[in-house]
C-alpha cells in the first residue's frame, strides 16, 4: 500500500463531518511567508533498518485505553541499538568529511552560532495528560492524526549539547536520507525516518507541491475539520 500524500490527506480532512468548535492554543504562526493566504472562506552503505511495530493497529482509535500506548524505553533502546550497529559495521559514517576545529564544533562558524545561542532560552517541548477529562478532545484529535507520540513521553535534555548540535547544523553532511550532524566527536543521523520511526508517525509521500496548499485545509486537518480558517486558531 503506497502512503498518503499531504494532498490527499487534506482532501480527507475536508469530507469529514462538522463537529462543534474546540478552543486551540495559538501555534504560533510565523509571518515570514510572502504567499497570499487565503482568508477564512553523499551515498553510503545503509545503516541496518529499525523494526517497527504496525503503525495501523497504533492508531486504530483513540477510545483505546492509555496501557494500549506503547512506551518510550524500547524504541529509545531499539535506537541506540541501531546507532551502535551502524558504528561497529560502518565506522566511516561517524566520521565527519572534514577536520572539526574542536571536539565540540564543527567549523568556525558554528562556534559563532553557538555564541548566539548560549544565552536564550529553550521553549521546552510540551505534553498532554492522556487521563484528563478535559483534554479528551485534544486527545481524540493528536490520536486521529497519528501524532499523539510527539506529545507524551518527553524527557529531560542537556541544553548545553542541544545548543552544540543546533550550532553545527549549518554544516551537516548530507545524506541519502537526511543529514548527518556533528556532536562531540562523532557525526550523527539527522533524518525524516528515524524521527518518524522514533514517534511512531505514518509515513507519507511528500507532495511537491504542498506550498501552495490552501492553508485552512491545513488547520482543518489539524484540528479534526473542528476548526474552518487558520486564524481562528490565535
Amino acid at each position: 500500500m503506497q502512503p498518503l500524500q499531504r494532498s490527499a490527506r487534506l482532501q480527507q480532512a475536508m469530507e469529514i463531518t462538522e463537529t462543534p468548535p474546540v478552543l486551540f492554543p495559538s501555534p504560533g504562526l510565523s509571518t515570514s511567508r510572502k504567499r497570499q493566504r487565503k482568508r477564512c472562506s553523499s551515498s553510503a552503505a545503509p545503516p541496518p533498518e529499525s523494526p517497527s511495530p504496525d503503525v495501523g493497529s497504533l492508531f486504530a482509535s483513540s477510545d483505546d485505553e492509555d496501557d494500549n500506548f506503547l512506551p518510550k524505553d524500547p524504541r529509545y533502546e531499539a535506537s541506540r541499538e541501531i546507532f551502535q550497529a551502524r558504528s561497529r559495521e560502518f565506522p566511516d559514517l561517524l566520521r565527519p568529511k572534514r577536520k572539526p576545529i574542536t571536539a565540540r564544533f564543527i567549523s568556525v562558524a558554528a562556534t559563532e552560532r553557538y555564541k548566539a545561542l548560549k544565552h536564550r532560552n529553550f521553549v521546552t517541548q510540551q505534553s498532554i495528560s492522556l487521563t484528563e477529562e478535559r483534554l479528551s478532545d485534544v486527545k481524540k484529535v493528536v490520536v486521529d492524526a497519528g501524532l499523539i507520540y510527539t506529545v507524551i513521553n518527553s524527557d529531560s535534555f542537556q541544553p548545553t549539547v542541544v545548543r552544540e548540535f543546533v550550532a553545527n547544523l549549518l554544516d551537516v553532511d548530507e545524506r541519502d536520507d537526511g543529514d548527518d550532524v556533528y556532536v562531540r566527536g562523532s557525526l550523527v543521523d539527522f533524518s525524516p525516518s528515524l524521527i518518524n520511526s522514533m514517534y511512531y508517525i505514518r509515513g507519507f509521500e511528500e507532495d511537491p507541491n504542498w506550498l501552495d496548499e490552501n492553508i485552512d485545509q491545513v488547520f482543518a486537518l489539524l484540528a479534526d475539520n473542528r476548526i474552518k480558517c487558520w486564524e481562528n486558531m490565535s
